[in-house]
């Protein structure tokens, strides 16, 4: 009978992802330009589009963002394996391991657009019930997140099928997984500030969210209010995709520890 996994240590696995952003800046940074800032600035400058054209470009961005978490989990799986990865050799690297993460990551995303779309019919359905159903859908995510945070850097390192990577996620999360959720929690509270001092750089104290959407429309190339949203989405992304390899990292060696008691 298996027995209780040790309880992970939060504080240590946002220090090893900090840790990990910092050390392969570089070639994370090099990876986030290419697929995440590209596009977000591709599409800003593509202006007002039809509702399919956004669709399509929503749709690449979710994609190339899938891609990077891919790619910089390999990178960073090989420097916690003690074989750190030059950063032209971690960026080419990482892009030609990335399809088994890929692959989960984009089930992972239509899972959680499948879901959203149920339960946004449901509250169409019964507009009096649309907070209620908002809250379990909200929930059933959260709990989704936490279950399957490690699940693309589980199918990178082990070159694991998609069932095979959510299973293998499911049995390392599985007596963590409310620390996990503690973890996303405090990730999402430091954000929020950050989140909330940019906006007021770029766009004022006292915008509503009609002038936020208004400006942002209307930005272009030559706006630094652009250039600046772009420079810290790139950094959050970078240490972001740093966490679930480390929450990988963290519960293989508690894993193991706890099978060789």
């Amino acid at each position: 009978m298996p027995t209780t996994p040790a309880p992970i240590d939060i504080l240590g696995v946002l220090r090893l992802a900090g840790v990990a952003w910092w050390r392969e800046f570089p070639p994370i940074i090099g990876l986030g330009a290419a697929l995440i800032t590209v596009p977000a600035l591709l599409a800003q400058l593509a202006g007002n589009s039809s509702t399919e054209a956004a669709t399509l470009v929503t749709t690449a961005r979710g994609v190339c963002a899938m891609l990077f978490l891919s790619a910089v989990g390999y990178g960073v799986l090989h420097a916690f394996a003690r074989r750190p990865l030059a950063p032209r050799r971690f960026i080419a690297a990482g892009l030609a391991a990335a399809q088994p993460g890929l692959v989960v990551a984009l089930i992972l995303g239509a899972g959680a657009v499948t879901l959203r779309i149920v339960f946004v019919i449901a509250a169409a359905l019964d507009p009096m019930a649309g907070g209620f159903v908002d809250g379990i859908a909200t929930a059933l995510g959260v709990w989704a997140l936490v279950t399957l945070l490690p699940a693309v850097p589980a199918a990178v390192a082990e070159r694991l099928g998609p069932i095979a990577a959510l299973e293998r996620a499911a049995g390392l999360t599985r007596g963590n997984r409310v620390r996990l959720l503690v973890l996303c929690l405090m990730l999402a509270l430091a954000i929020v500030p950050v989140a909330g001092l940019i906006g007021i750089v770029i766009f004022g104290q006292n915008a509503q969210p009609a002038d936020v959407q208004r400006i942002s429309a209307a930005m272009t190339a030559a706006d630094p209010g652009l250039w600046i949203a772009l420079l810290v989405d790139l950094l959050l992304a970078g240490l972001l995709a740093c966490v679930p390899a480390s929450v990988y990292a963290v519960l293989v060696t508690l894993r193991a520890a706890n099978t060789a008691r």
